[in-house]
């Protein structure tokens, strides 16, 4: 096992090493949050979309509440 892990050390040592793509930060963020970092983003954006953006962190708590089956049992009994 300890003759395996060396070889491989060598095998490392030996490849020449790479330049990362140019996008990498970029595409990570796309692939893992589903949108861009605000840097990337266009300068303009919409009344809507900056409206959407200060409430969305405001009303996102009520709504996660109310989406658990615990709430949606109890106001089903209710009514």
């Amino acid at each position: 096992l300890l003759a395996e892990a060396e070889e491989g050390h060598r095998w490392l040592k030996s490849l020449e090493e790479v330049d990362p793509p140019a996008n990498l930060v970029h595409n990570i963020l796309i692939a893992t949050t589903g949108r861009e970092s605000t840097r990337a983003r266009k300068e303009g954006i919409s009344w809507k979309e900056a409206a959407a953006g200060w409430l969305r962190p405001i009303f996102a708590p009520v709504f996660a509440v109310a989406r658990q089956p615990r709430f949606a049992m109890s106001f089903g009994m209710a009514f």
